[in-house]
């Protein structure tokens, strides 16, 4: 990957569109076109602290070149369709083929490269004739581009779902979906030694109607039924993302139930055959890898909300176990229109590359849930988590404010409406500490959702965030121990793990950890620069400074280099990252740029800089009561005045 590529938004001049299902395919092409010379934007670039990225609409509409990768999954992709038509009505297009499905009709005006046998090379002929369009597109002369060929893997490990900030910001624990003809309790499973005997992982359900139109279903139907089972004290669900990806991976139930430290796992799949549901649910023993129990369940589509109840007190049965709360509001909605249009925007927030468009898309699909039921508390959750992705990234100084006043609102109702749901109060809780910096106010919903008790690793996560970020450090361990063991296959997890060790100054762990998230994911953002720092604080800035070189995100890679530069006697180094941190990032750097200051000996425009953030509504303000890198302001009154300001307790 070209440095440049990484520079900033105004050097990503290409728009990658292609279908979540596709990444494993897709990734290693967008390493070639990097390679070759040119920025790419795609949706991985949202790990990088999504407040200093432009929307991505606005990549989309500055993008001189779109390049759209057709597969049997995209052509029936909603928004591969909208980013395409972009590209097509500015003439951008620069259409691609995975395994040989043409162009959806309305795009076959311009000639697809086939990829099918594609070699990984980066000067192999399909590479060639991209190379050629592009550079008709930058109006440049199309070998002079090109950096030296060599061959990318076409094995790069997929990019898992992002919780980083925005995974901790969009996912939400919900409940609910399908329908049956009626209930069967199963035999009490084995004990299994070594696990506990009430640990499940509920698998993506498969959706064998053979019409993509219907994965909403069968993905709503499996997520729902984890996010209510999870809910439960007495059971221990694996998280949704390390399920999905050992599916990804065609993993087999053992070492399914070996790395998820589960004992039974729950798969299922999906038809709907006319106005019938029809679901088959499969309990496999994971020590042995053979099916427990199989369960068929059939009945009309409207009755889907009637399944979830019904598959949620089968596992409850199976596993002789009781959930006597009288305030679990298990069924979320007695609406069946509200529940289906609630499943709809829930498949774009966990599918799609989330852009502005998708994001609008799925909050108009809230809306809808909320015009059929105004007391669905999942669907205000829902509608506050995007309306905070909006906020987060966007450019627009009053659109920005608008978004977060209709988040912060969203999510006030979801409490409203559902005052025993932990999850809601989450939801509150970052919305109010991350968007509006309002720490003080944030700590009531933080603490209402611990009460209730929660077993989701998302809600979790969140919670060890704002407890390492006020000083409650053993307590973000413990909770984010629990969200580890839970979500043991998700970077984003142990990226907080990083953080909350990095907050407690135990940067032997935080190392670990952010190792831990490079192994599960070599691509990630952030970790590379985060181990800089770490070991740079220990003293090393040497081998700081080696990690912080192989960072990508220049947000996180220039205030590292300054400050090691710095440490390490280079001073005209140290200014040169500080200056063109300064050029790339402007004010979306100003928190950065008062670290350098702060640890580069000038405190007084250290503090003026942090000034200057507090006015943005910078969210790095959020590390500011455990940055290390702040250690020489801790003295200073104005200091202290601004971490009150913030609501950070004394």
């Amino acid at each position: 990957m070209t440095e440049n590529s990484n520079s900033g938004n105004s050097s990503r001049t290409v728009f990658f569109s292609y279908s979540r299902a596709d990444q494993e395919h897709a990734l290693p092409i967008i390493k070639a076109i990097e390679h070759n010379g040119y920025g790419v934007w795609w949706d991985g670039l949202l790990e990088v602290g999504t407040t200093f990225l432009d929307s991505t609409e606005q990549a989309l509409e500055s993008a001189e070149a779109v390049v759209v990768l057709w597969s049997k999954t995209s052509v029936n992709s909603h928004w591969v369709r909208d980013e395409a038509t972009s590209g097509r009505v500015r003439d951008r297009l620069v259409p691609l083929s995975l395994d040989g499905t043409d162009a959806p009709l309305g795009f076959r005006q311009v000639q697809i490269i086939n990829m099918e046998n594609w070699d990984g090379a980066t000067d192999a002929p399909q590479m060639l004739e991209i190379q050629k369009v592009l550079a008709q597109y930058h109006d440049a002369p199309s070998l002079e581009v090109m950096a030296a060929p060599t061959t990318i893997s076409l094995k790069t490990p997929k990019i898992s779902d992002k919780i980083t900030r925005r995974n901790m910001m969009i996912s939400s624990a919900g409940a609910a979906a399908v329908a049956s003809l009626g209930f069967y309790a199963l035999p009490r499973l084995k004990k299994q030694p070594g696990r506990s005997e009430n640990s499940l992982a509920v698998l993506p359900f498969e959706n064998i109607t053979n019409d993509s139109a219907y994965d909403y279903i069968a993905n709503g139907l499996s997520t729902e039924i984890r996010s209510s089972l999870a809910r439960n004290p007495a059971l221990k669900i694996a998280a949704r993302s390390s399920c999905q990806s050992l599916v990804e991976q065609a993993k087999g139930a053992k070492e399914i139930g070996e790395k998820l430290g589960v004992a039974y796992i729950l798969e299922g799949s999906v038809n709907i055959i006319q106005d019938m549901a029809k679901v088959s649910v499969d309990f496999i023993n994971s020590q042995t890898g053979f099916s427990e129990n199989v369960q068929s369940f059939e009945h009309p589509a409207d009755k889907i909300l009637e399944i979830h109840d019904e598959i949620t007190q089968s596992v409850y049965e199976t596993l002789s176990l009781k959930f006597d709360d009288p305030n679990n509001d298990i069924q979320p909605t007695q609406s069946a229109a509200a529940f289906n249009e609630y499943l709809k925007a829930k498949e774009i927030i966990q599918t799609s590359t989330l852009s502005a468009l998708e994001v609008d898309r799925a909050i108009g699909f809230y809306d809808a849930a909320l015009a059929a039921d105004p007391n669905f508390g999942l669907a205000y959750e829902g509608k506050a988590q995007a309306l905070l992705w909006k906020t987060m990234t966007g450019s627009d100084v009053n659109k920005v404010r608008l978004n977060r006043g209709r988040a912060i609102e969203a999510a006030r109702r979801a409490t409203e409406v559902s005052p025993n749901r932990s999850s809601g109060y989450s939801t509150l809780g970052y919305i109010l500490f991350l968007a509006k910096l309002d720490i003080s106010g944030a700590a009531a919903p933080f603490e209402k959702a611990a009460q209730l008790g929660v077993g989701d690793a998302p809600t979790l996560a969140r919670h060890a965030v704002f407890l390492a970020a006020i000083g409650s450090g053993e307590k973000a361990r413990t909770v984010i121990e629990q969200a580890t063991n839970l979500d043991p296959l998700n970077p984003t997890i142990f990226e907080v793990a990083g953080f909350v060790h990095y907050a407690a100054r135990r940067y032997d762990e935080a190392i670990s950890a952010f190792e831990k998230v490079l192994s599960l994911n070599p691509g990630r953002f952030n970790a590379h620069a985060r181990i800089g720092s770490s070991k740079i604080l220990q003293g090393d800035v040497a081998a700081g400074m080696a990690a912080c070189e192989t960072e990508n995100n220049l947000m996180e890679k220039l205030p590292c280099q300054a400050i090691g530069y710095y440490r390490s006697g280079d001073k005209e180094s140290a200014e040169r990252a500080f200056d063109r941190l300064r050029t790339e990032f402007g004010d979306a750097g100003a928190y950065q740029q008062a670290q350098i200051y702060a640890a580069t000996d000038r405190p007084d425009k250290a503090m003026e800089t942090l000034t200057k953030a507090y006015d943005l509504g910078d969210s790095g303000l959020t590390l500011l009561n455990v940055d290390p890198f702040m250690q020489p302001l801790r003295d200073k009154q104005e200091f202290r005045e601004l971490l009150a300001k913030l609501g950070y307790p004394s």
